[in-house]
């Protein structure tokens, strides 16, 4: 967990077209690829650590997060990538031409 925690960030990728990404470890998502994750994981009603148990045999999980079930903790490997969108402002890493400072 403490790997997780260490290596989770944000990167922000030059040109529109590309976007922001959220890496965990070595896995790295387009932040509306983890948004969708997130609805995924919200939609049985359960918390995020209960509905990340079963999501590797769930046929909702997208799958570009498949590669992530191969691991040997998925479950806090879902829940840091869902949890890194709670944190993520757009205007921290300029994501946003319209913030202040941003250009």
């Amino acid at each position: 967990m403490k790997f997780l925690l260490l290596s989770l960030l944000l990167i922000l990728l030059l040109g529109s077209s590309q976007g922001v990404k959220i890496q965990v470890g070595k896995f790295t998502f387009h932040v509306d690829s983890v948004l969708e994750l997130k609805k995924v994981m919200e939609s049985d009603g359960k918390d995020l650590t209960q509905s990340s148990q079963d999501l590797c045999h769930s046929s909702a999980l997208p799958e570009e997060f498949n590669p992530i079930c191969e691991e040997e903790n998925p479950p806090e490997i879902f829940i840091e990538l869902v949890r890194a969108l709670e944190n993520f402002d757009e205007c921290d890493i300029c994501a946003n031409p319209a913030c202040p400072g941003c250009s």
